[in-house]
């Protein structure tokens, strides 16, 4: 039999796992974004 504390537990491993994939999808948009501008202000800096 489980107890209340190892339930516990288990159910804070699921919700960390939940917002690791959200920081994932919410980071790859930014990363995205954050070299266009990279790009952007080398070309800047070349001309």
């Amino acid at each position: 039999m489980v107890s209340g504390m190892e339930m516990d537990m288990s159910g804070e491993d699921e919700s960390k796992g939940g917002m690791w994939a959200l920081e994932q999808k919410i980071d790859k948009p930014m990363d995205e974004e954050a070299g266009r501008l990279k790009n952007m202000y080398r070309e800047r800096c070349l001309l």
